[in-house]
């Protein structure tokens, strides 16, 4: 995940405009779903903190996008 701190210098540094950011959650079966793919890393973390206050067991985590498609500006 990344700090508030992170997401600060990211868009500060432009960085931010040139990323994507996937929403991955793992069950507590230890199944992996990409959920979705944001244009920023606030986006994709404000979709995260509404996924978690369903309360449900799953795990849910942002990261980067490794995907070429995912990556285009």
């Amino acid at each position: 995940m990344f700090s508030a701190r992170g997401r600060r210098d990211a868009a500060s540094s432009g960085i931010d405009r040139l990323m994507r950011y996937e929403l991955w959650r793992q069950d507590d079966n230890g199944n992996r779903l990409r959920i979705d793919v944001f244009a920023t890393v606030v986006e994709a973390e404000a979709a995260r903190a509404m996924y978690e206050a369903r309360g449900h067991k799953q795990m849910y985590w942002v990261e980067p996008s490794k995907d070429a498609e995912d990556t285009k500006a």
